[in-house]
């Protein structure tokens, strides 16, 4: 498998299991110390100063409690694609 197509498979991977709110799957495509940065962490945790949750524990207990407020809610994948930074 070429880098672009696993990149892909990853991606459509986590957008399925995140529209149906398997945060266990989810959470087994993430290392233990897997960083999250997101808007949303303020609006969930308002006392929170910072927009990272770290640990994929604190991640996992983080969805939960954002499923909890929000319902859930679906997201579309609209890209996926490497970055190449050029070296002068």
């Amino acid at each position: 498998m070429k880098f672009q197509e696993a990149l892909e498979k990853i991606a459509a991977d986590f957008t399925r299991f995140w529209n149906v709110w398997d945060i266990e799957r989810l959470c087994c495509m993430m290392s233990e110390n897997a960083i999250l940065e997101s808007p949303m962490i303020k609006k969930v945790y308002p006392e929170h100063t910072s927009l990272q949750i770290k640990g994929r524990e604190e991640i996992r207990r983080y969805w939960i409690h954002l499923r909890n407020i929000t319902g859930g809610f679906e997201v579309n994948q609209i890209s996926v694609h490497k970055r190449i930074k050029k070296l002068l």
